[in-house]
């Protein structure tokens, strides 16, 4: 059965020693975000939430409130704690303190914002079949009134009928990360502050099959081929090389080297990995392409004069891909203000642009 990947922090689009990915993640991306017939780009921007209209290339708050002013955190989408474009829905963990996060779902389609539940922390739900997951925090208090520890629940929530189910019969000392599905199963990681502790359950969460750190397949899926990610130090800089490995001989050979950051993304049936590098005669403003079928490269596009790339990584919060488009986020050099605009860009013919997001 082919496991469908969640591809929701950052940092596990360039490490694929960290992050099991598989061809399918656009199912976990909002690829196509066609609401009302406009194509809409969504990412956090200074603790907000940021919408990006690819169509008439334009920005605004995504608030749905026509009187906010968005000016402080009474503003529905501001303090921001982390995004999550999921189809139709944006659901996002709102709060400023370590004791007051809530946990929304905003229905794109009816322009409503639901809260979900109120909690010490939580994971930003990630939808699998029509319904989403998360694990949200509580302390646990001595007699005194003093905070023992920190222990996480998880939760089921079901956007259409706004029902939320804790899942989690025993509460588990650290946050849980969904690391991937197949039709019966769900792989999960929680953080214990120590090793890796990763394990399988049900849709249910129930079930639970412990799974050994050195079983877990850290590779991604190419057909004949796995692709396997080294990172390389050098000189106080780092980036990765990326191998493929014949799963029938083991054969091992690279494919590219000198990735500085990087995204993994669809062409419309094809699978690939999205990247800069500064390396090879690169100034690290060029995007390039690398088909995860055929191992080909090509040139997608140049960031436009003025501007340069911050990075190609996914950052938290921020959207995968809408429809053929990624978004990028880029410094205008001539401003003081670093990471002031976002890149936006066909990944399919190399139309790009940049829209600056005026506070």
């Amino acid at each position: 059965m082919k496991k469908i990947i969640i591809l929701i922090l950052c940092i596990c689009t360039i490490l694929l020693s960290s992050c099991n990915k598989s061809k399918g993640a656009s199912e976990q991306t909002n690829n196509g975000n066609d609401i009302h017939g406009e194509m809409l780009y969504y990412a956090t921007w200074n603790d907000r939430i940021v919408r990006f209209d690819i169509m008439n290339k334009r920005a605004s708050v995504a608030c749905p409130d026509p009187l906010c002013d968005h000016k402080d955190i009474d503003c529905p989408v501001m303090a921001i704690d982390k995004l999550s474009v999921q189809g139709n829905y944006l659901y996002f963990v709102k709060g400023n303190t370590n004791i007051d996060f809530k946990v929304y779902c905003y229905d794109l389609l009816n322009g409503i914002i639901y809260e979900i539940t109120e909690c010490v922390d939580s994971t930003v739900p990630i939808m699998i079949n029509e319904k989403s997951y998360f694990c949200a925090a509580y302390y646990e208090y001595d007699d005194d009134g003093n905070v023992i520890r920190e222990l996480w629940d998880m939760y089921r929530y079901n956007p259409i009928t706004k029902e939320l189910n804790k899942l989690s019969t025993d509460p588990w000392p650290g946050m849980i990360y969904l690391d991937s599905y197949d039709e019966s199963r769900i792989t999960w990681n929680c953080d214990t502050g120590g090793d890796p502790l990763y394990f399988s359950t049900d849709y249910d969460f129930m079930n639970i099959l412990y799974i050994d750190y050195s079983d877990m397949d850290f590779s991604l899926d190419a057909g004949d081929y796995s692709i396997e990610g080294q990172i390389v130090w050098d000189a106080g800089t780092w980036s990765e090389t990326l191998f493929k490995v014949d799963k029938t001989t083991g054969e091992r050979s690279m494919i590219i080297d000198g990735v500085a950051t990087s995204r993994y993304c669809e062409i419309g049936d094809t699978f690939g990995y999205l990247y800069n590098t500064y390396f090879h005669s690169n100034d690290g403003n060029t995007l390039y392409f690398l088909d995860c079928s055929t191992f080909s490269i090509r040139k997608i596009a140049t960031v436009p004069d003025g501007y340069s790339i911050v990075d190609v990584f996914v950052e938290y919060g921020n959207e995968m891909q809408c429809g053929d488009y990624v978004g990028i986020r880029v410094t205008n050099i001539e401003s003081d203000v670093y990471s002031n605009s976002m890149w936006i860009i066909n990944i399919r013919t190399g139309e790009n642009f940049v829209i600056s997001f005026e506070e």
